[in-house]
């Protein structure tokens, strides 16, 4: 019987690997092939890869015919070849990087894409290689879907992705380095419930803010996807000011008239804050919310300023849905960049 190659199409997206950086590097592979070649592009070009074309092919592990390396995944058709490498916690090998290096300086259109844990690019690597780390890729998947695709398949992939790098690479008890495979499954568990207690939503606050400290709550649309958290916060008018604490488990699709939803004055919150809830439509599907009840956890001073740039260096929002950070973070970060 005829061996099938590693090719991520031939790869059940629940994975084959034990290792941790081979999960999340598979997993990211089969994101960009449900996104297809407009998102393979678009990604690699804004990680520094000027493609030529599309019509690409996506593969993990596969060996190449210029070294001794096996790169962690393969992007490539007939006219280019984009070999990752992807690290979590082990530093990036020099025998390994240079058996990778002949990778591209004998092939055409070849690029070398590091993937790794670091704030910085590594000094390890110099000018030929490309860098990023798990950040900036989860922000940049994140933004295709905002900007580029309307596809629920997608979105939900991305989403995902999120949880598997909470678990793997963001979480505290990674940080001070226990090895996490699918074998240990009690540590496993462990990882989920801490990142969970140790996690805090960003999200904007052009009225949240004001609702929060007023009535005790953060209302939005119906079935938003949020990562389990312990706390909540808002930037609003460049700055993060308040940190809240989340109180019980989100009320998913829930009337606010209902006694179960703690609104403190709500009799006030109905008159002026919430337009969009009709309330003389009974039952109707604009008057169903997700209801977080919070409690103010601090107040910074100072502020935490946000010092987010686009890509033309002028200031822009730090969060357009949601972003996540954690607890000893926000209560130590002096701008947003330090979350």
């Amino acid at each position: 019987m005829k061996q099938f190659n590693l090719c991520i199409p031939n790869l059940p997206i629940f994975g084959r690997y034990k290792k941790a950086e081979d999960i999340v590097t598979t997993a990211l592979m089969h994101i960009l092939q449900r996104g297809g070649d407009k998102m393979v592009h678009w990604f690699l070009t804004e990680l520094g890869a000027d493609l030529p074309d599309f019509g690409v092919q996506i593969y993990t592990q596969k060996k190449t015919p210029y070294s001794n390396s096996i790169p962690d995944a393969t992007i490539c058709n007939v006219s280019f070849n984009v070999y990752i490498e992807s690290k979590i916690t082990a530093p990036i090998e020099n025998n390994q990087l240079i058996e990778h290096r002949k990778n591209i300086n004998l092939s055409q259109n070849s690029f070398l894409l590091y993937i790794t844990n670091d704030k910085t690019r590594p000094a390890i690597l110099d000018g030929l290689e490309l860098w990023t780390n798990w950040n900036i890729v989860l922000d940049l998947l994140k933004t295709f879907c905002c900007s580029f695709a309307e596809d629920a398949v997608l979105e939900y992939l991305v989403n995902e992705f999120e949880k598997l790098l909470q678990l793997f690479i963001f979480s505290k008890s990674k940080k001070r380095g226990k090895k996490v495979t699918r074998d240990n499954e009690e540590e496993l568990d462990k990882l989920i419930l801490e990142a969970a207690e140790e996690r805090v939503i960003i999200v904007g606050g052009h009225w949240g803010e004001a609702v929060a400290l007023k009535h005790l709550c953060y209302v939005c649309q119906p079935d938003r996807f949020f990562l389990p958290a312990r706390y909540l916060t808002f930037c609003h008018q460049n700055r993060i000011k308040y940190l809240f604490k989340i109180v019980n488990t989100p009320i998913e699709s829930v009337d606010l008239e209902e006694s179960r939803v703690d609104i403190s004055n709500k009799t006030e919150y109905f008159k002026v804050t919430d337009p969009t809830y009709v309330i003389t439509q009974k039952g109707a599907n604009n008057r169903l919310r997700k209801f977080f009840k919070l409690e103010l956890e601090k107040e910074f001073s100072p502020v935490i300023e946000n010092d987010a740039t686009n890509s033309n260096g002028k200031r822009c929002a730090f969060t357009q849905k949601q972003r996540y950070t954690t607890y000893d973070k926000i209560t130590n970060a002096k701008k947003t960049s330090d979350l």
